[in-house]
């Protein structure tokens, strides 16, 4: 059912709600000072309740639809964020490994088959003699 049908059930069961109280208001007059409960009372009471029912199932199916987008988007949002944790921690890892190295003209970071860092580091300074 899409919102547009949704809404129409939605006002038609209010409608129908309406009537309902009013035909029971009306059937509560013309029996005043009469102690029996009549079969149309107890089928409109049982109506109406059906009627109150079914308005809260469809309440519930809003909130429900409601719900399940916002987990979607919130799915969404920290799938993204997890990414992100997971670059910082490798390039948290990188660091300490680079800084962890001992000093020397090339160093390799990232460990594995095949460095993701190269660092190249310039010749240490000679003395020159004259």
């Amino acid at each position: 059912m899409n919102a547009r049908e949704e809404e129409t059930r939605e006002l038609v069961l209010q409608l129908e709600i309406a009537e309902a109280e009013v035909r029971a208001g009306e059937i509560h007059e013309e029996s005043r000072g009469n102690s029996i409960i009549t079969d149309e009372q107890v089928a409109l009471k049982m109506h109406l309740s059906e009627l109150q029912e079914s308005l809260q199932i469809l309440g519930d199916g809003h909130i429900a639809h409601s719900i399940v987008h916002a987990m979607n988007r919130d799915a969404n949002i920290l799938a993204h964020y997890q990414e992100i944790e997971k670059v910082e921690t490798e390039d948290r890892r990188m660091a300490i490994e680079l800084s962890n190295r001992s000093p020397g003209n090339n160093t390799t970071v990232g460990g594995g088959s095949r460095p993701l860092i190269t660092v190249i580091r310039p010749p240490k300074k000679t003395k020159q003699i004259k």
